[in-house]
C-alpha cells in the first residue's frame, strides 16, 4: 500500500494538534472533509445563496433523497449519480464508525485503566462490552516519537468483521501522507474494502483525498459487486465505477459532480457526512453491449435535477475520462496479515471497556445510521441526451 502521494517519504518530526498524537486525531478518511488550500473553504461552508433547498441547505443531500426527489422530469443521469454517491457514502461511514468506535472508547482510557500503554507498538486485545454482548478487537499503535506512524486493527462480532490500518508518513513540506485501507464485514447488506489516500496539512486534516472501492451489495433487488474510485475536492467530486453482476447486467458511469458540505464545522468531533449534498453535474453511461447509452448534463434547483441543456464543465470531465473496466466476480475477504483468530494471545489478560449509549449516538451516530439502501428508480426519468 502505498504511503506517500508526493514529497519526501523520510519521517520528520512536524506540527501536530498536541504533544503526542493520539489514536482520538487519526482522520476518519472514508467521509472526512477536503479542505481548500489548507484551511477551512469557507466558500463553500457559507454556501452560495443560489442553491438553496426548501430545508435552508445547499443541493440535493447525498443521504436522506428520496423518490419523491425525482419527478419524471428530473434527470435520469442526474438520479443515477445520486444513486452512486450515496451507496459510496455510506460504506466509507461503515468504516469510519468502527474507527469512531474505538477512538471513542479504547482512546479515552488511561493506561492505568487499560493495563498497558496503547502506544509501545504491540499488539493488545481489548474487549468491548455493549448490550450484554462482549466484542474482542485487537490494536497495535506505533509512534516512534510524536507522530503516529502506524496504527492496525481487527474487530470480531463471533467472528472477524474488520481490519483496518492507517499509515501516516511525515514529509519533508510539512504535510503528512496517509494511506488507509479498511476492510469490512460486519453488514449483511454490504461488505466492503476500501482504500483512502491523501495528503494532510499540519492539523491533520486533508487537503486532497482519492477513495477506491470493492464492494459487494446483498440487496432484495439489487445484488452486484463493484469497483470504484472517487477523488475529492472542497467543491467537487469525480467518480469513476463499474459493476457486474450475476446476469452480467454490467454497467460503467463516470460522473463529476458540484460537492456541497452543508457542515459548519470541519472538526472531526461535529462533522458529519449526513449533510453531503449534491448540485450540477455530468455523467456518461456504458450499459452491457458497449455501447454509450447515456450523456447528460443536470442543473440543480428546487431539490430536484434537471436535464441541461447544454454541457458544462462536470459533462465535459466526465467525457475525457476512461471508464473503469467492467469487474470479474470477487468477494470481499481477508488476505494475509489481515486475519486474527478473535483470541487474546497467550498470558495476555484483556480489560473490558464499555461502550455507552453516547459512544453510539452522540459521538458516532453521525456514522452509524448511513445505510446501504435500494436505489431510487431511475427508468421513465429524464434521459434526453446533452449535445
Amino acid at each position: 500500500m502505498p504511503t506517500s502521494s508526493g514529497g519526501s517519504s523520510t519521517i520528520v518530526p512536524i506540527e501536530i494538534p498536541s504533544a503526542a498524537m493520539t489514536i482520538q486525531e487519526i482522520p476518519r478518511g472514508g467521509t472526512a472533509p477536503v479542505l481548500s488550500s489548507g484551511v477551512s473553504d469557507l466558500a463553500v461552508l457559507t454556501k452560495s445563496t443560489a442553491l438553496k433547498t426548501s430545508s435552508g441547505s445547499n443541493g440535493l443531500n447525498l443521504t436522506t433523497f428520496t423518490q419523491a426527489n425525482f419527478p419524471s422530469s428530473s434527470s435520469s443521469g442526474g438520479c443515477l449519480a445520486a444513486n452512486d454517491a450515496q451507496q459510496a457514502i455510506a460504506a466509507a461511514a461503515q468504516a469510519d464508525y468502527q474507527l469512531c468506535l474505538i477512538q471513542s472508547t479504547v482512546g479515552a482510557q488511561s493506561a492505568t485503566a487499560l493495563g498497558f500503554d496503547l502506544y509501545d507498538g504491540s499488539y493488545h486485545t481489548v474487549n468491548l462490552s455493549w448490550s450484554g454482548h462482549t466484542y474482542p478487537v485487537r490494536l497495535k499503535v506505533v509512534r516512534p516519537s510524536t507522530l503516529i506512524t502506524s496504527f492496525e486493527m481487527e474487530m470480531c462480532q463471533g467472528i472477524q468483521v474488520n481490519y483496518s490500518t492507517h499509515t501516516l508518513t511525515a514529509n519533508s513540506d510539512g504535510t503528512t501522507a496517509l494511506a488507509e485501507r479498511t476492510i469490512s464485514t460486519s453488514s449483511s447488506s454490504m461488505q466492503t474494502d476500501i482504500t483512502v489516500t491523501g495528503t494532510l496539512n499540519s492539523s491533520l486534516q486533508f487537503t486532497r483525498k482519492l477513495i477506491q472501492e470493492n464492494y459487494v451489495l446483498n440487496l432484495p433487488s439489487f445484488a452486484p459487486w463493484c469497483q470504484y474510485s472517487a477523488t475529492q475536492t472542497s467543491s467537487t467530486l469525480a467518480y469513476n465505477g463499474a459493476c457486474n453482476d450475476a446476469n452480467n447486467s454490467w454497467s460503467t458511469q463516470v460522473l463529476d459532480f458540484q460537492l456541497y458540505d452543508n457542515n459548519t464545522s470541519t472538526a472531526m468531533s461535529s462533522y458529519t457526512p449526513k449533510l453531503l449534498a449534491m448540485g450540477d453535474g455530468g455523467i456518461v453511461v456504458q450499459l452491457q453491449g458497449g455501447t454509450t447509452n447515456l450523456q447528460q448534463a443536470w442543473t440543480y434547483g428546487s431539490d430536484t435535477l434537471t436535464t441541461a441543456s447544454s454541457a458544462n464543465s462536470y459533462l465535459t470531465a466526465a467525457r475525457a475520462t476512461t471508464a473503469a473496466s467492467v469487474p470479474s466476480q470477487f468477494a470481499v475477504s481477508y488476505g494475509s496479515g489481515q486475519t486474527w483468530n478473535c483470541q487474546a494471545a497467550t498470558g495476555e489478560t484483556p480489560p473490558t471497556v464499555t461502550v455507552s449509549p453516547g459512544d453510539l449516538s452522540d459521538s458516532c451516530g453521525r456514522y452509524i445510521d448511513i445505510t446501504a439502501r435500494e436505489r431510487v428508480e431511475c427508468f421513465g426519468l429524464d434521459s434526453t441526451a446533452t449535445p
